[in-house]
Parts: C-alpha cells; structure tokens; sequence
C-alpha cells in the first residue's frame, strides 16, 4: 500500500514540474485525456507537504488507469490539488424547466438552448465542441458541433454532454441532467347566472302575468359568460337538462342558452372544458312558478236609458273621447254627444258629397288624358300619311323612268333603275 502511494505521489510531482496539467474551472481542461468535473464530490487537501496527503485508488489500485488528478485554482501550489477516483459519473448541475402554458395544446415542447459560450482555453487554442445526448427519449441535434444549440424538448428527463477540445487534441467534458416538466394546466371555473333570484342553490322564477292563458311559459336565460379559465385558454360549453319536464336545449353549446320552460322544478349542468381537455362542471336547480292570477271584481249600476242604435255604416271614431261632440258641433247639430239619426244622416250626407267630387275629379282627369291621347295619335297619324305620301311619289317617279326607258343601252339603264326601285322599297315607313 506504501509503495503505491510512493509511486502516485511521484508522478504527481513530476506532472507538476512539467506544467503538465492545466485547467479552467469552466468546463476545459489542457493536456490530459479524460478528466471529469465532480463538482459535488470535490475534496480539497490543504496541506503543506506530501506526507500530509492520502491518496486512495479506484478499483484495486494496481495500475494508473485507476486514477485521475484534478487541479483546483490555477495549479501552482499543493493547495491547488485534489485527487479523485476515476468511476462513476456524476452530473454537474440538474436543469429544471417546465413548459410554458400558451393556451395551445398542440405546443407540449420545451425550448431548450444548450449554450457553450463560456467553455474557454488557457492557451487561447481554438476550441471544437462535440454535443452528446446521453439519456432520454432520443432528440434531434442537426448541428452536433455548434457553439449553441436549440432543441424542442417533450417533458420528461434527458442528459448532455459536452466535450471540448483544443486543437492539441486536449478534451474537457461537462454533463448535464435537464428535467422538463408538462405543461401546468389549471381547471376552468364554471359560473352560471339563472337570473335575479336564488335560494340557496336553487333559482325560483315566475311566469309573468300577460293576460293570455295560452302564453304560460317562462323565458329562461341560462348564461355561462362569467365562466373563466386561469390561463385564458379558450373554453368550450355544454349543457344538459338532468331534470324536469324535456326542454328544447338544441344550441346547448353556446355560451347562452334560452329556453322556455313551463311551471315546474328543473336542474341543469354546466360543463366547460378548455382547449387541453380539462373540463370543470356546476349544477344548479330551477323551479318555475305557475302565472299568477286574481279574480275579476264584478261591479254594474243602473240607469234609465234606452239601449243605443248602433250604425253599421256609422264612423270608425265614435269610441274616441270627444270626437262625437266635435263632429255635432262643427256641422250645426245639437252637441249631445250621443250619435243618433240626425248625426248619422249628416255623416251620410258628407260621405256621399265627397264621394261624387272624387268621382267627378276622376272623371275628368280620364277625359283630358284621353283627349290628349288622341291628340298624340292623330299627329302620329299625319306624320306617317305625310312619310308615305312622299315615299309613294318618288316610287311613282322611278317606275315611270323604268318604263320609258328606250334605244341603245336600255337595258343596263333599266338594272339601275331597278337596283334604285329596290333600295327605295327598303325605305318605306312603318
């Protein structure tokens, strides 16, 4: 045991008076050929000589495979020292991320932006990046090699890594362990308004009192407007009658519904989901009233009066206050305000008048506009004896030439004439 821990401490100094190992506390580490950061494992040996220090092996001990040394700081003293097994993995850091809620189920991905801009060189060599994904449900990496990377990551667990190396062929790595979470969803809040009148959980309503025995319905509103979804998301509705006498609830997926229900008790349910599926639900009971109703008070006096005759062919206005009296007074009759003989007879009388002026006016309006028709249609009439007086005389003309026509040339004289005749014919007024 000894004699290896002679042999571990001389190649670590030997290693030290060289420069041989070099390293950046982010993520790079110069000149050895695996190294791993253990972040949450790191022992650091303050002491002040080689006697001081225990260096335990990895395995049985027995060959330097086993061992692996880390620098701490920037590696000029022992302080800076640390030496650790060479085993089992262990993850720099665990990310946690949870997918934000955009209202939008379809979009259950993460954005995730891997980012190895800090990753430096001592020597300031050019440094090549190599991502791996090491654990989870396997992802696209179109560009392994990248500086940064963005990935579209579903929930559930995954783990990176990352090596660097210099263009000596040097590699430092860092692994990661990301945790996406689902998207959080909470549940709608269903939240109904029947109308202006609760008892406990039950509305009471009463059918209006309209004077028509066949209108004995009640109009319900039933309205899920102050419905609401913590997100925002957009929400869908569905009702349902679970008691009573059936109502028509054919439009039971609006936001509100109107039904007409007869008197009676009914419950329906409310059910509104949102656009990832979770669905909240309220129950509420209705109870209609049946229209009110009071007997009529009957009441009659009596007076010495003779029943009234009544005119069929009498004015539409008599029930109008007043009008009996004005229309007595204003054709000299006595002003009793009861419509009898001489009233009628004066109606009558008035009716009749204007019924011939109207008469009279319509007839003579007939009168002018025949009189005035006929005018039109006799100057039509002339103009169209004086078009065919003048077609008819130069028709005449032209065949009197073609019958005189004689001698040498006759005959191509008389087509002209024809050609003319025929042509003029053309032009005979309709």
């Amino acid at each position: 045991m000894m004699l290896n821990q002679e042999i571990a401490i001389f190649v670590l100094m030997i290693t030290m008076f060289f420069g041989g190992i070099y390293f950046s506390p982010v993520e790079e580490i110069d000149r050895v050929n695996k190294i791993d950061i253990l972040e949450n494992q790191r022992t650091i040996y303050n002491r002040t000589n080689w006697e001081d220090l225990e260096i335990l092996p990895y395995g049985d001990g027995t060959n330097w495979e086993d061992w692996e040394i880390l620098p701490y700081g920037d590696g000029t003293n022992w302080e800076d020292w640390e030496i650790l097994p060479f085993g089992e993995e262990t993850f720099d850091e665990i990310f946690n991320g949870i997918i934000n809620h955009d209202g939008d189920p379809e979009t259950n991905y993460y954005e995730l932006k891997l980012d190895a801009t800090n990753s430096v060189d001592l020597d300031g060599d050019e440094i090549k990046y190599i991502w791996t994904q090491t654990s989870g449900d396997t992802l696209e990496i179109p560009n392994p090699n990248d500086k940064i990377l963005y990935l579209k990551v579903s929930p559930g667990e995954y783990e990176f890594q990352l090596e660097a190396m210099d263009s000596y062929g040097s590699r430092g790595t860092f692994n990661k362990r990301v945790v996406v979470s689902e998207e959080p969803n909470s549940q709608p809040d269903p939240i109904v308004e029947f109308g202006s009148r609760l008892d406990e959980k039950k509305f009471i309503g009463t059918i209006i009192h309209d004077g028509n025995p066949e209108t004995n319905k009640f109009d319900l509103k039933l309205d899920a407007g102050g419905s609401n979804d913590e997100e925002s998301d957009k929400i869908e509705y569905v009702w349902t009658q679970i008691s009573g006498n059936k109502l028509d609830m054919s439009n039971n997926k609006s936001q509100v519904v109107y039904l007409q229900a007869e008197a009676g008790e009914y419950s329906f349910k409310l059910d509104v989901t949102d656009s990832y599926g979770t669905t909240s639900s309220y129950t509420q009971a209705v109870a209609i009233d049946i229209e009110p109703n009071s007997p009529p008070e009957a009441i009659f006096s009596i007076t010495n009066e003779a029943e009234p005759i009544v005119y069929k062919d009498g004015p539409t206005w008599l029930n109008v206050p007043d009008s009996v009296e004005n229309f007595q007074a204003k054709n000299g009759l006595t002003v009793d305000g009861i419509w009898g003989p001489a009233s009628q007879k004066r109606f009558l009388k008035i009716a009749s008048d204007k019924k011939a002026k109207a008469d009279k006016a319509k007839a003579e309006k007939a009168k002018a506009e025949k009189a005035k028709a006929d005018k039109a249609a006799k100057k039509k009439a002339d103009k169209k004896a004086r078009e065919m007086k003048i077609y008819n005389d130069k028709l005449a003309k032209i065949e009197a030439k073609i019958k005189n026509v004689r001698g040498f040339g006759s005959a191509g004289k008389r087509r002209e004439l024809e050609a003319e005749k025929e042509a003029h014919i053309k032009t005979k007024p309709k």
